[in-house]
């Protein structure tokens, strides 16, 4: 075997293990539940030793005539997947509680959540695929990395579609309108009506689907708002419309609805799985249980500063941390007052949603910010109100200004203290950032809480050089990134491959019936045969090999020269060819489809109309069932008429 034919073999190792796992879901069930019943191993290690067990009695045979050693090779790597999809479906189950662990955009939605999913009231999909997260391969002897997504980035990505993808049970779905305009799915996100202390209304989170975009999105529901200003209103929306930016979640839509039984103003925002807000992940304890201890008692009282500990003892918010978090603010509060000339209006930790992204392994995961229901209090403000002079709208612009700098500053010190109990008492406060935090930190606090920066470019050179650091750190997970993507960039090749082959086995034309049967057609026919229909030699029962299906398709991809041997139903026959062979006649046979294709499509298209008989009714029938498709699915429909098979 060549080294590139090991490269493949070794390549297809990992595959399986993906593709074990969900399909040996029962075995993996059956010997977690012995696990349960027989010994007193752990879960996990019992499962994963029944899996070995049952693929060793399973043993290793010979199938086929010319079986080549490489093949009862792979009939090995196959028994360890058996093994790891044990070892995966043990550790199901605390996989499915750090994904419902995730929360939502309110500072009390994951306790919520909770109850609603112990009730019953929200399912989650039916499918979830996990890989053990390991450094190394349990089939090679190289990382998983290497030729597949990086563990940490495909956890995440699972755990962000597995959240976006539940669902309301069939009792709660009945309280809810089956779609509000193209909006459809809808699932609450909070059990009951509020009173937003932001907002000053009374409001409910749903995750809705956008039929018209495709796309998941957060519905924020408002009652008892008025009526509204269509100009207003409008005007706001065309404004946000054009603010696109990194760590800004605008409004996109606005709409009035009684389908709720009230009088309804719907908010419509992006939606971003899995993310939590600042307040429910760093501020939602006074005692800091994450590593910091408060300098204020219970009761709210400032302890004096001689009961502060030192920087190395009071564990507060890393310094790091507190300026990759200034930088991710500043370039929003910029991005809103020099290029829209706007207020943010909203730098509260209540509506500052954190989602921390994924890293490569032996680096600092670093928090994304993003900050929510962009220009939520102008469009409420705008609905049921009056025009306002555009004088005093500018001056109230620039007061809005200003106070959005005082509250940046305000946030930054409630992150650093880890408690929002830290405003109570100011100068403590700013005492204790000064003592744990470098002067330009504590220099930059102060002088946004006092109302010294005029501007949010007088920030700017107390960040400095930290910028490029921050520069750098987003280059670097780009290139991240976009290595992640190339492995996954033709993960589609084994499946074309294999439609190509499933189209050309087995296919009656018209002019020549047994054109599948004969020259290099049967080849492949007796090919699908040799990869797809693997049996036992003893008794004939059917044996399926992923790792050796998954091969033989990699070998025919590239064109091979290794040998192999195919033998007829009969067992009469017995050819040896090479896998570039074998490409060869596929894509030869594939071309002559493709070219019968288009001739008996340009002959129909010359034939006067009633040629083939009245199939009007037909007709109209396929063209109303496309239209319909094109409709429901209209990226479904671009990616037919564009797509690469």
């Amino acid at each position: 075997m060549s080294s590139s034919d090991h490269r493949l073999f070794y390549g297809s190792g990992g595959l399986l293990s993906s593709m074990s796992t969900a399909n040996s879901s029962d075995n993996a069930n059956q010997f977690y539940a012995q696990s349960r019943s027989a010994t007193g191993q752990s879960q996990t290690q019992y499962a994963s030793n029944s899996g070995a067990t049952a693929a060793a009695a399973l043993g290793v045979r010979m199938h086929g005539m010319g079986m080549t050693p490489q093949h009862s090779r792979s009939l090995i790597t196959g028994q360890h997947a058996i093994s790891a999809a044990a070892t995966a479906a043990a550790n199901r189950s605390q996989t499915a509680s750090l994904v419902a662990g995730t929360s939502f955009y309110d500072a009390n939605n994951l306790d919520e959540v909770k109850k609603m999913q112990s009730a019953g009231k929200l399912t989650s999909p039916s499918w979830y695929a996990q890989l053990p997260a390991g450094e190394f391969s349990q089939f090679t002897e190289r990382g998983d990395g290497v030729t597949y997504m990086d563990a940490e980035l495909r956890r995440s990505l699972l755990s962000r579609i597995h959240f976006a993808l539940i669902v309301p049970d069939a009792q709660l779905s009945a309280t809810l309108p089956p779609a509000l305009l193209h909006y459809e799915q809808l699932a609450p996100l909070e059990t009951q009506l509020k009173r937003s202390g932001t907002f000053g209304l009374p409001s409910l989170c749903y995750k809705a689907f956008n039929g018209k975009d495709q796309t998941w999105v957060m519905l924020r529901r408002f009652v008892g708002v008025g009526q509204m200003q269509a100009r207003l209103v409008g005007q706001q929306l065309e404004s946000l419309r054009k603010l696109e930016h990194p760590h800004l979640v605008p409004v996109r839509h606005v709409f009035a609805t009684d389908a709720f039984g009230d009088d309804s103003v719907c908010l419509v925002t992006d939606f971003f799985p899995g993310s939590t807000t600042l307040l429910s992940s760093h501020c939602s304890d006074p005692l800091k249980v994450n590593g910091f201890n408060s300098p204020f008692n219970i009761d709210g009282q400032a302890r004096p500063i001689s009961s502060i500990k030192s920087r190395s003892q009071s564990h507060v918010q890393s310094e790091a941390i507190v300026w990759h978090m200034l930088l991710q603010l500043a370039s929003a509060v910029r991005a809103c007052h020099a290029r829209h000339s706007r207020a943010v209006r909203l730098l509260d930790p209540s509506k500052i949603i954190i989602d921390v992204e994924a890293s490569r392994a032996g680096q600092q995961q670093r928090p994304r910010l993003r900050v929510n229901c962009l220009g939520a209090r102008e469009i409420l403000g705008a609905i049921g109100a009056s025009f306002s002079d555009p004088a005093q709208a500018e001056e109230e612009l620039v007061k809005a200004k200003q106070q959005d700098l005082v509250d940046l500053g305000k946030l930054l010190l409630v992150l650093s203290c880890g408690t929002t109990v830290a405003l109570q008492d100011l100068n403590t406060s700013i005492e204790l950032i000064t003592r744990a935090y470098s002067k330009d930190l504590a220099s930059v606090i102060r002088q946004l809480i006092y109302g010294l920066s005029r501007s949010i470019y007088d920030v700017m050179p107390a960040i400095g050089a930290r910028f490029f650091d921050h520069l750098c750190e987003s280059q670097q997970r780009v290139d991240f990134l976009e290595a992640q993507l190339t492995k996954q960039l033709e993960n589609g090749r084994l499946f074309r491959l294999a439609s190509k082959l499933n189209t050309v086995c087995e296919r009656e034309l018209p002019a020549d019936p047994a054109w599948a049967e004969t020259g290099d057609r049967y080849m492949l026919k007796l090919f699908r045969d040799f990869v797809f229909h693997q049996t036992d030699p003893s008794v004939a029962y059917p044996w399926i090999d992923l790792a050796h299906i998954v091969s033989c398709l990699q070998r025919l991809d590239m064109g091979s020269q290794q040998r192999v041997c195919l033998v007829s139903r009969d067992s009469q026959n017995i050819m040896l060819v090479t896998y570039a062979e074998l490409k060869r006649w596929l894509d030869d046979s594939c071309v002559e489809l493709i070219k019968q294709m288009e001739d008996g499509m340009a002959q129909q298209q010359q034939q006067p109309p009633g040629y083939y008989g009245d199939n009007s009714a037909v007709a109209a029938a396929a063209a109303a069932a496309a239209a319909a498709v094109a409709s429901e699915y209209p990226s479904a429909t671009a990616l037919y008429q564009g797509g690469d098979v």
